[in-house]
């Protein structure tokens, strides 16, 4: 669809992996992301956020490791998110 000009690999991207979660189908959209990954084009904070929830839900440990690892090839924004999950827990143990 992009190379058609039907859109960005980011807004193509999102959509699709959206679909891919809301159907449930977490190995397609993991895969999709790899693929895109490869290709060196970076996946959207919210298309990589869902989808690493979404590993986090079903237990994927091991595949969301090697989903972030390949994902440090775009520097330090997938490091920000860890960052700021880690953030956010000590203020809300702090809270009570």
């Amino acid at each position: 669809m992009v190379e058609k000009g039907f859109g960005s690999y980011v807004l193509v991207s999102d959509v699709l992996f959206d679909l891919l979660c809301d159907l449930g189908k977490l190995m397609e959209a993991e895969r999709c992301l790899l693929q895109m990954v490869e290709k060196r084009h970076k996946p959207s904070n919210v298309s990589f956020r869902m989808i690493k929830v979404l590993m986090e839900l079903a237990n994927k440990h091991e595949a969301l490791k090697n989903l972030t690892e390949k994902m440090a090839v775009f520097g330090a924004s997938i490091h920000l998110l860890e960052s700021t999950k880690s953030s956010t827990e000590t203020s809300h143990q702090n809270h009570f």
